[in-house]
């Protein structure tokens, strides 16, 4: 994907000398504002309209400085991490396996449907976790949960479902992907019996389409993974809340599972205790190290 992004940054660059010289801040955001509106018209439907909504925020974090604009794109576009796990996830051969589709990185501007304010500034792209990364996380989860029928599996932004595919190997009591967005939910149902016909094995999956801070969690033992699925930790800590409140009312064990470390220093100890914090993993061709973190609401 990333096509919107690319697209922009060629005609900012393009723009850019122009931009710099006008002198006068207003006549400055309008230019930028009319580069924005070029580039939105060559989509159609909802990712045009969500874009031409979302200008003036875009331009507002900025600081409408072009140069801010520029180097962040550039970060997009050139993100070698999604490359190389892009190009893992495709080697791995597990799409062609099962006729799925579940490598794709999408980019909120760029799922076809509408995007709030409010969600474009709390949640992340979507990102496949690498599929060896996943796998080794399942392995490594049998350390802590004596019978997996007994324990739920709960995808925090499970995406395009391909880690609920994976879980299905493991007898979970029931496996659930909790996801904001309708298009990645249909394309993740619509996976999941692409996977049942082609495994020739029923996958027990459910996706429940909702924010994940009104997501009705069971009363089961639950293990909740995360591969950073919002980026305010504010969200995180709300979260966390539901959960001990959830762990009070109805004795719940909590097992979470966070690839990547960014919400790692808002998990209080009181409730949460770490029970794995030594693993990583490496993505094939990369230098890039991500951490596999466990904590629990138990001992």
């Amino acid at each position: 994907m990333k096509l919107l992004q690319k697209k922009l940054l060629v005609e900012l660059k393009e723009s850019r000398e122009e931009v710099i010289n006008t002198l006068e801040s207003s006549s400055r955001k309008e230019k930028l504002i009319s580069i924005f509106t070029t580039v939105e018209t060559g989509f159609n439907g909802p990712i045009a309209t969500n874009f031409r909504e979302h200008i003036e925020h875009m331009l507002a974090l900025s600081g409408y400085d072009i140069d801010n604009i520029i180097s962040f794109l550039q970060g997009i576009v050139d993100n070698s991490f999604d490359e190389i796990t892009l190009s893992e996830d495709l080697s791995d051969g597990f799409d062609d396996r099962y006729g799925t589709e579940t490598s794709m990185i999408y980019d909120q501007l760029e799922l076809p449907e509408h995007v709030s304010t409010e969600r474009l500034r709390f949640s992340t792209r979507f990102h496949p976790s690498p599929t060896r990364a996943f796998r080794h996380i399942l392995r490594t989860l049998q350390e802590y949960v004596e019978n997996y029928d007994k324990w739920l599996f709960i995808d925090i932004g499970c995406g395009l479902g391909r880690n609920l595919l994976l879980a299905s190997e493991h007898p979970f009591k029931r496996i659930i992907g909790v996801e904001i967005s309708p298009f990645l939910c249909s394309k993740a149902i619509a996976n999941i019996a692409k996977y049942d016909h082609s495994s020739h094995c029923s996958c027990i999956a459910e996706v429940v389409c909702t924010d994940i801070l009104e997501y009705a969690f069971p009363k089961n033992d639950s293990i909740l993974y995360f591969w950073e699925p919002f980026r305010e930790f504010v969200i995180m800590e709300r979260l966390l809340q539901i959960l001990e409140e959830k762990a009070r009312q109805n004795n719940t064990k909590f097992i979470l599972v966070f690839l990547g470390t960014c919400y790692l220093d808002h998990i209080r100890p009181a409730s949460f205790i770490p029970i794995n914090l030594k693993d990583q993993f490496k993505a094939s061709g990369s230098n890039k190290t991500i951490n596999v973190s466990f904590y629990a609401n138990f001992s």
